[in-house]
């Protein structure tokens, strides 16, 4: 009996143990899942029906004698006592349990902490990567205003590189290091060694404001560039665009770019020489080219000037497809009318002269009529001739005929009687050919002309006082009507009609007759003579 009731007290206190271990092992695992507050355990949760039973049991026994009762007494006060042990176990379950769930939520506070920590967001410590939830990017990224690219290692790119269809420049060797990597936009950026490979040069390169490199022709801003088509580089100085450069609306040409890379217009002083280039499409002129005051500066004046193969301006005589033209050595200015050509002007193999070029510019030959006068110009060299000139058929018209005629210190050929070197010659008044005893239709002698030299410059005409002379013949009875006539200086009477003549005396002798144009004339003596008229003298010619 005894050993049946301390075996059933045991098996009472185990369960009571087994309970509470059971009650604290789930307790615990709702600490993870479970707010604190509601894990706590009252005593009342205690599970008694095991107790229970074990007293149902002990009841069983319907032999009750004294010594059961106070195995009973001892029995209850040895569940007392257990049950006092179980509400201590409990009660520092709960206190266990309370402290185990304070801790895991800590603990759990601090793994959240720490992943975010770990879970990286912006640039990694040395600014070659960039992540976005713990992962790093990789491709273009716009970050803070600038755009970089992460190759697939997610480190940033840095310097040129060829990005699909395209190239672009990422900074590098920056005293920040968050500038290292960032995309060159919508600027002219110079590319030395660190930026490109080591066959290729230092260049200037333009870049898009997608950070494109730019080729050919460029409008950036107000000025026209040019880039290299296979490099990119900036141009400068002359740069011929064919239509690989232009547009299909423009035309070939050459152009010249200024150190910035900008288009040049108008007229240009590069390298020792002037330059035209058009106004608009900054193609560079050659040929004549007219430079009104849009072309150069305002101390200047309007001029044609000529621009060679090379665009050079040119000076002095030039000799252009067939004609020779002049341009001011200074100023190149295209020269037109009469031009003193000195030393300065020609070749050391030709001489110093005065030419005169049209208003187109073009050196004049042969006979000239200018402004009112008629010149001659050597049909070689375009000299101004002066004094005595034969002009030849090389000389005048087809129509006209051979002449020797005269010009003056001016060029201007002359006309009538003249007086050169003490000499009087005659000039036909209309041609301007010099008369000789041969071919001179003299002018009439008029009583006030006074005296006059023959054509042959042997002959000396006088103006005779007439009137003494026609007295005579008057008062001989003789009509001037009836009897012309005319006295010989030793008072004989010539009668007839007949024409005084001037010849030169070597070849007819003076009273011999010759045949002129106008009749038989008979030759004049050199020393007085009258003529029927007593107021004009006629002299004949071409006979």
């Amino acid at each position: 009996m005894e050993s049946r009731y301390k075996r059933n007290l045991l098996i009472a206190a185990s369960a009571a143990f087994i309970a509470v271990g059971a009650k604290t092992a789930a307790l615990s695992i709702q600490a993870d899942t479970v707010d604190p507050a509601e894990t706590i355990v009252t005593a009342s949760d205690t599970d008694t029906t095991d107790t229970s039973v074990y007293i149902t049991e002990e009841n069983e026994d319907t032999s009750t004698t004294e010594s059961a009762q106070d195995e009973t007494a001892e029995t209850s006060e040895e569940t007392s006592k257990t049950e006092s042990t179980q509400n201590e176990i409990k009660e520092n379950t709960n206190s266990t349990t309370d402290q185990t769930t304070l801790s895991r939520v800590q603990k759990n506070q601090s793994l959240y902490q720490s992943i975010n920590e770990t879970i990286l967001n912006g640039w990694s410590s040395d600014y070659q990567k960039y992540y976005v939830d713990g992962t790093a990017v990789t491709g273009f990224k716009d970050i803070n205003g600038s755009t970089y690219y992460f190759n697939e290692d997610g480190t940033k790119a840095l310097g040129q590189r060829r990005i699909g269809d395209y190239w672009y420049c990422f900074l590098r060797n920056q005293s920040n290091e968050l500038s290292n990597g960032r995309m060159v936009k919508s600027q002219f950026f110079d590319l030395n060694g660190i930026y490109h490979a080591s066959w290729d040069h230092d260049k200037t390169a333009y870049y898009d404001e997608n950070g494109h490199m730019r080729y050919k022709q460029q409008h950036i801003g107000k000025y026209w560039y040019c880039f290299d088509q296979y490099s990119g580089a900036m141009k400068t100085g002359f740069v011929n665009l064919t239509g690989t450069y232009h547009a299909s609306w423009d035309q070939d040409k050459t152009a010249y770019y200024d150190q910035s890379g900008r288009m040049q217009y108008k007229q240009k002083y590069i390298d020792g020489y002037w330059y035209c280039f058009d106004q608009y499409s900054g193609a560079m002129k050659t040929g004549f080219v007219n430079l009104t005051g849009d072309y150069h500066a305002s101390w200047d004046q309007d001029k044609t000037a000529y621009y060679d193969k090379n665009g050079h301006m040119l000076y002095k005589q030039q000799h252009i497809g067939k004609y020779w033209y002049c341009f001011d050595q200074y100023s190149g200015a295209m020269k037109t009318g009469f031009v003193d050509l000195n030393g300065t002007y020609h070749a050391s193999w030709d001489q110093d002269k005065k030419a005169y070029y049209d208003q187109n510019g073009r050196m004049q030959y042969k006979q000239k009529y200018i402004n009112g006068y008629w010149y001659c110009f050597d049909r070689i060299s375009g000299a101004m001739k002066t004094g005595f000139v034969k002009l030849t058929g090389d000389y005048h018209a087809a129509s006209e005929a051979d002449k020797t005629v005269y010009y003056d210190e001016n060029g201007h050929m002359l006309y009538g009687y003249q007086t050169i070197n003490g000499k009087k010659y005659y000039f036909d008044t209309a041609s301007g050919a010099m008369m000789t005893t041969t071919e001179w239709d003299g002018p009439v002698l008029n009583a006030y002309l006074g005296t006059v030299q023959g054509p042959s410059g042997t002959e000396t005409y006088y103006n005779l006082d007439m009137s003494g002379v026609v007295s005579i013949m008057r008062s001989m009875g003789y009509s001037e009507k009836d009897y012309p006539y005319w006295v010989r200086s030793d008072g004989v009477k010539m009668l007839g009609d007949y024409i005084m003549a001037a010849a030169n005396l070597s070849v007819h002798p003076r009273g011999s007759l010759v045949d002129t144009s106008l009749g038989k004339a008979i030759v004049c003596d050199t020393g007085t003579f009258a003529y029927f008229n007593p107021t004009q003298l006629d002299i004949a010619t071409t006979w």
